[in-house]
């Protein structure tokens, strides 16, 4: 049986952003591009038991509930995924060479979709379709729009 669904995840908010595919503690040399989806517990409970790779953050404090997560995979060898960034003025579509400068740009509004991929029975693995990622924009932003030359948020002047 092959599992090929898609989850829509509407104003969402992600947490360990790996867009650059850095090597880290829990990523390997090499880096894999990944970053996780926080699930409220409905969602979880649906996801989880569709099989779906859902894991849990401890709770800071005795007695607070673990909160719920899907971590997605990112990647550009078989189904490259759409990712567009929109800000008041312009959006704009990022390619792989791109999509770094994501972990370090302030979120206003995140829309996902996700297709899942079964490794082996009863284990569905997600892996990022399409994503439109409002950008928070400050008062010099907003100030300069008009310039073209204007360096985005992750310190590129080129």
């Amino acid at each position: 049986m092959t599992f090929n669904e898609t989850e829509n995840f509407e104003d969402c908010r992600i947490i360990f952003r790996n867009f650059a595919g850095r090597p880290t503690k829990v990523n390997r040399e090499g880096g894999d591009r990944s970053f996780c989806i926080l699930l409220n517990n409905a969602q979880a409970e649906r996801l989880s038991s569709d099989g779906w790779n859902v894991r849990y953050l401890r709770a800071r404090e005795e007695g607070e509930p673990e909160q719920p997560f899907l971590p997605v995979a990112i990647g550009y060898k078989i189904r490259p995924p759409k990712i567009k960034l929109k800000t008041s003025r312009k959006s704009e579509f990022l390619g792989e060479k791109d999509i770094d400068e994501l972990d370090w740009v302030d979120i206003e509004t995140v829309d996902i979709i996700v297709r899942g991929r079964e490794w082996e029975p009863g284990n569905v693995k997600a892996w990022l379709k399409h994503m439109v990622i409002t950008i928070e924009e400050d008062y010099l932003d907003l100030k300069y729009a008009e310039t073209e030359d204007y360096p985005s948020r992750s310190g590129r002047t080129n």
